[in-house]
């Protein structure tokens, strides 16, 4: 009868725990967040704290999220969703941004909250932005700014709702950017310019640098380097004068480096990403390190150094494997094939360069254009026998349309069956010159597992 009477107190203590956690979760956002959002002094050691404290609850968000939500305290959800993104963000924790997103939304719907509605369908943008998936993150900005359009007057007198736009616009100009077309560019220019102004009449100053850094990368882009070049050194005065986070810091070095090393500039380059390096490991800036290490094997691959350039994309790619960054891995793997390809070693090229399809985000523009450059042009002339089975595995399974070319599909099968005449073969090496080499590409990896497997 004690253990019954004890389990149930036990019970009941946890219950009335478990009822408490939102309002828990509330006062651990109070007490660290406003480190990380820049709204008290802090520096990197501050910043290191607030993010080390943050990571020990880490585990209670959603599930405080989801109490939350249950007993409909939509206020409670928007709360903590809409304080956690910068957590979520800068330690990219992207499912979980997404899943107290997707509750802060419904709760905003649930309680007709449409200013709420505005921010965060933006701030699914801004995760889908970094996910890589461009026209999911489109679409919820653009479902943004139709709200805050129609909001029109109110955001005249409020500076809350200017620099909740601006967070959008900015999102949008980052996504255009990196899209990266002529069109996508331009739209991005215009977007930046209008977050930037936004951002200057609410007096966010903050948010200013930060358009201003997205502006810098389009013009890089487009080509003005100069420009670019004098924007961020600006830049990186401005925020170094008024105590700017070392994060914010960080991000202007790193963009800044880029433009020295595509100007030739590569001992600044090279300073200006170890400056970068240096303050991301002081924040345990994990995603941060891995890029300026991947920007730093750009770096050495440009001045001829392969061995450290090799190097550098080995420890960019360690810490995106330890941190299941897929995507990230993917874009370093290219890098990688590159180096090989520029010392004329094709065949050693195409096996970072298959396996970077195995990691890049099929939604993403870079898979998009990698898949082209791989099939349409890298594999021509290579030797399916020297491949990897991994690689080989890669290529059978690539989701691909099937080819509605009757005659191509004669001519590969005549190929898998090992009984293709010489005028087959011309005619196959013609057609692989059309739309449909796809097929092709994946028929030769086909055939090549095939003739392994009878080997055994």
């Amino acid at each position: 009868m004690n253990n019954l009477s004890e389990n149930k107190e036990l019970q009941d203590y946890a219950s009335q725990v478990n009822d408490k956690l939102p309002e828990y979760c509330k006062s651990v956002i109070q007490d660290f967040i406003p480190c990380l959002k820049g709204l008290n002094p802090s520096d990197s050691a501050s910043e290191s704290i607030a993010l080390a404290e943050l990571e020990v609850e880490r585990p209670k968000f959603v599930e405080s999220v989801e109490k939350a939500f249950q007993k409909r305290l939509f206020s409670d959800v928007i709360f903590l969703a809409e304080n956690l993104a910068v957590f979520y963000e800068r330690r990219s924790y992207l499912d979980e941004w997404v899943d107290v997103s997707t509750y802060a939304l419904e709760a905003a719907k649930n309680s007709r909250d449409v200013q709420s509605q505005a921010y965060i369908l933006g701030m699914l943008g801004r995760v889908f932005r970094i996910k890589n998936m461009w026209a999911e993150a489109t679409e919820y900005c653009k479902q943004s700014i139709l709200i805050y359009d129609s909001l029109e007057e109110a955001i005249k007198t409020s500076n809350s709702l200017k620099i909740a736009k601006a967070e959008i616009l900015d999102a949008l100009g980052n996504i255009n950017r990196s899209i990266g077309s002529l069109k996508s560019l331009k739209d991005a220019v215009k977007q930046f310019m209008e977050s930037i102004q936004l951002f200057h009449e609410a007096n966010n100053f903050s948010g200013e640098l930060r358009a201003l850094d997205g502006l810098a990368q389009v013009y890089t882009k487009q080509g003005k380097l100069n420009e670019a070049k004098n924007i961020l050194e600006k830049l990186l005065q401005e925020k170094k004068e008024v105590g700017e986070s070392d994060f914010s810091i960080s991000i202007t070095l790193n963009n800044l480096g880029k433009i020295l090393r595509d100007m030739g500039m590569f001992h600044e380059a090279e300073q200006t990403f170890n400056e970068a390096l240096m303050k991301k490991k002081k924040l345990l800036d994990w995603r941060g390190e891995a890029v300026t290490y991947h920007e730093l094997g750009i770096l050495k691959g440009k001045i001829g150094n392969v061995t450290d350039a090799l190097e550098m994309f080995d420890q960019s790619l360690e810490i995106k494997r330890q941190r299941g960054d897929a995507h990230g891995q993917g874009l370093s793997l290219v890098e990688v094939g590159k180096l090989y390809a520029e010392l004329g070693n094709f065949s050693q090229a195409c096996e970072p360069w298959i396996q970077a399809l195995a990691n890049l985000t099929k939604e993403s523009e870079q898979y998009k254009q990698h898949e082209r450059l791989l099939l349409q042009e890298a594999l021509e002339g290579v030797d399916f026998k020297e491949l990897s089975s991994a690689s080989l595995d890669v290529l059978k399974n690539l989701d691909m349309n099937p080819s509605q070319n009757q005659e191509l599909l004669d001519l590969l099968s005549h190929q898998n069956q090992g009984n293709l005449t010489n005028d087959q073969q011309e005619q196959l090496e013609e057609l692989a010159k059309t739309r449909d080499f796809y097929l092709l590409r994946r028929s030769q990896a086909m055939h090549e597992i095939a003739r392994r497997e009878n080997f055994r």
